[in-house]
């Protein structure tokens, strides 16, 4: 225990934690709110339909992330994933564009063969998905 709570009563000790851990989930809660409307400000950009605003939402995206980690996935529990740089040359290849719908909106890189059937991570295996086909692929 930190030597600052010496001398205090476990019960306050408590108290003092949870208080700490409450207000660490509302500035969690309140950074998160202010990164879905930086993204949500962002998306007209993506609407020029040359790809290159999907870019810019998934660099935000992923500075984000890479800067403050992402709490709901419980990042080091995660399989290992492509490089930024890999992903990027995928969707470069597909515009920035979901290879099934079209769409521009929260892109992810998928295999065309899982993984878990032996497919490989070489690019010729992969494609870029929006999440809702991704879900679609996967069940």
């Amino acid at each position: 225990m930190n030597e600052s709570y010496q001398g205090v009563p476990v019960d306050l000790r408590v108290e003092i934690l949870q208080a700490q851990v409450r207000l660490e989930r509302q500035q969690w809660e309140a950074f998160m709110e202010a990164v879905d409307h930086l993204v949500e400000a962002a998306e007209p950009v993506a609407r020029f339909g040359d790809g290159c605003g999907g870019a810019c939402l998934e660099e935000i995206k992923r500075a984000f992330i890479d800067a403050f980690g992402d709490e709901s996935s419980g990042r080091s529990t995660r399989k290992k994933q492509l490089s930024w740089a890999a992903r990027k040359k995928i969707m470069e290849r597909d515009r920035f564009r979901c290879v099934t719908c079209d769409t521009w909106l929260d892109l992810c890189v998928a295999h065309i063969v899982p993984a878990r059937e032996g497919g490989t991570d070489h690019m010729d295996n992969l494609h870029t998905l929006c999440r809702d086909c991704f879900s679609g692929v996967e069940a």
